[in-house]
């Protein structure tokens, strides 16, 4: 049986590199799928197929199961298991210097100091870094890929500890791919978080080192050379330079036009608009592609506008309508936990902020920060609650669910907003209220931070007191939005 499991995985996945489906989809591809072989392989081995059992129906809420049963039914959801990690707590294996290094590298003294400062960051405004997710699939080293988008999007310090020592290795057996997409990684976070103890001038040194070959190899980096030709391109810290800026963006095109993620097509928008400028000395050299890139750009353009559901102003209207149907659900839980007088409070100042028929970004801003100072205070209450009634327990899954449900919808639109305006700005679009509305998605992917906080207290009350509380079986976004 492991075998025949085994031969059909490896032959869907023959079938997708034949696609030509990108690295990164295909190495995650290939671990989900590794990961699938062993839990039927467990599965088989416990005898736990039975013809005669009820299959596809979740435990009753509020049974008793053993901790390890209930932590694996609550956490089962591999979708909402992306944006918010299962154990935010577990420590990847041990770095050889700890986190001193990394911590004295922006400034601070202890881990608590360099948390809160990346908490509380207030990003520089630059048009090609409008958040670090973005960054998320602009690797070709899996290992480096894994760690940042661990780090952007549980913002735990051990994972860019890593990235740093592998910065810092000068081992002739590591490759110029991992050192180069290590280099990038940490440049980018010193930019980002440049405000507050970043180096912004160390971090362009190594993204400037990421994106040249090194040791006779002609390999430079993917998402460095992007930022090295934008930065040319417009004049961002660099005088104009259209050759250059031409000569760093193809090395990205290259890659970036066999992907088909937003940021390749962020990569893809932009270098098709810099072929085309009338001022650009190697325009003649893409002269057959220069015919097509108006009609391409438009496309993408196009596709983007679609699945973002509409721009600015609606945005704002839609970022409003999440963060208050996120406060309605926290005043549920609130009821749920018995939280007196905060909740009595919550509410009076959530209706306040319900009103608001046509929102403004401070509002917007507004609503959101005010849910997340309940949330706090309700994953504080979830930990010192020892016991619900049965009642109580089919609420607390149903709100679950609900958070779970609203969580998936605010975190893959805040993605998508996010990706059309990286896109649009790329296009050379954007204008004035770009970053206004890159704050509020900035508050958007904190409450998505908050609301995984919140869920995780809930996942962890079913697990202290030994009872079942089911994930949702079924995520979309929601309607109304």
């Amino acid at each position: 049986m492991k075998n025949q499991i085994i031969v059909v995985l490896v032959f869907c996945l023959v079938i997708l590199f034949s696609r030509g489906s990108n690295a990164g989809f295909l190495d995650d591809l290939k671990e989900s799928l590794e990961e699938s072989v062993g839990e039927i392989e467990k599965t088989l081995d416990q005898g736990t197929i039975d013809s005669n059992s009820t299959q596809g129906q979740a435990p009753e809420v509020g049974t008793k199961s053993s901790a390890k049963s209930a932590e694996e039914i609550a956490s089962g959801n591999a979708v909402i298991n992306f944006f918010c990690p299962l154990d935010p707590d577990a420590e990847p294996k041990s770095l050889p210097n700890g986190l001193t290094g990394l911590v004295g590298d922006f400034g601070k003294s202890t881990e608590e100091q360099l948390s809160e400062a990346f908490a509380n960051n207030n990003p520089p405004k630059l048009p090609y870094i409008l958040n670090l997710k973005q960054y998320n699939n602009a690797f070709d080293d899996p290992e480096i890929q894994e760690l940042f988008s661990k780090f952007t999007n549980s913002g735990e310090l051990e994972h860019l500890a890593w990235i740093r020592e592998i910065t810092l290795k000068k081992d002739h057996r590591l490759t110029w791919v991992k050192k180069a997409d290590a280099l990038f990684a940490y440049g980018l976070v010193h930019i980002y978080y440049q405000n507050v103890g970043g180096n912004a001038e160390k971090g362009f040194k190594y993204i400037k080192k990421a994106a040249k070959p090194i040791h006779g190899t002609k390999h430079k980096q993917y998402g460095a050379s992007y930022i090295a030709g934008t930065r040319r391109y417009n004049g961002y810290g660099e005088d104009i330079n259209l050759s250059a800026a031409t000569t760093y963006m193809n090395v990205a095109y290259e890659i970036a036009r066999n992907r088909s993620d937003s940021f390749a097509k962020t990569v893809q928008t932009e270098f098709l608009r810099l072929i085309s400028e009338p001022a650009n000395p190697a325009r003649n050299l893409y002269a057959e592609l220069g015919k097509q890139a108006e009609a391409m750009r438009q496309s993408i353009m196009q596709e983007f506008s679609d699945s973002a559901r509409s721009a600015n102003p609606e945005i704002l209207k839609k970022s409003q309508k999440l963060a208050v149907m996120r406060n309605d659900l926290l005043i549920e839980m609130g009821t749920i936990a018995g939280m007196g007088k905060d909740l009595e409070e919550f509410k009076v100042s959530a209706q306040q902020q319900k009103s608001e028929a046509d929102p403004t970004n401070l509002v917007v801003q507004a609503t959101i920060v005010l849910g997340d100072g309940f949330a706090e205070k309700l994953k504080n209450r979830m930990g010192s609650i020892d016991k619900l009634d049965e009642n109580g327990l089919k609420k607390l899954e149903s709100v679950h669910q609900d958070n779970e449900n609203l969580l998936y919808t605010t975190g893959e639109l805040t993605a998508e907003w996010f990706s059309y305006q990286a896109v649009n700005m790329a296009n050379g679009g954007g204008g004035l209220n770009l970053f206004e509305t890159v704050e509020v998605l900035r508050s958007l992917d904190g409450m998505t931070n908050r609301m995984c906080s919140v869920r995780a207290a809930i996942m962890e009350f079913g697990k202290r007191t030994d009872v079942t509380i089911n994930s949702s079986k079924e995520l979309k976004v929601d309607e109304g939005i």
